[in-house]
């Protein structure tokens, strides 16, 4: 990825996976949460990725099991299970919004300052065990 988080998709251990559908070049994910559960930033995976129910499993890294990846499997993998749109705010300094999954023990803020001379809409797609 070239350092924007557009077209992206951040996991974070396999218990969640963020993608960004559209973002203001400002914009800047933080996560929150326990040490166990590292973030992975990949490009968005192709609708091919899915099996025929639209559920994504997460890929191993490097042979280390993911964080939560037990769940994930028994759940049968990610769903989409919210889609968020939020405003860039003209500051920036403050999250415009955090995403919290029940049950992991963090939280993703959302932080993006408005950009004049574009689109300052965020489009995320939220992908939990369903």
């Amino acid at each position: 990825l070239d350092g924007t988080v557009k077209g992206g998709s951040y996991l974070w251990g396999a218990v969640l996976r963020i993608d960004v559908l559209e973002a203001p070049p400002s914009t800047r994910l933080a996560f929150i949460g326990p040490p166990p559960a590292r973030v992975k930033v990949v490009s968005t995976p192709a609708e091919d990725a899915m099996d025929d129910m639209g559920y994504y499993m997460p890929a191993q890294e490097d042979g280390e099991e993911l964080f939560g990846m037990d769940t994930v499997r028994h759940m049968g993998g990610l769903r989409v299970t919210r889609e968020i749109e939020l405003d860039a705010e003209p500051y920036g300094d403050a999250p415009i919004g955090d995403i919290a999954m029940s049950g992991l023990g963090g939280w993703v803020g959302v932080f993006s300052k408005r950009n004049n001379a574009g689109n300052n809409t965020i489009r995320l797609r939220v992908w939990a065990p369903a």
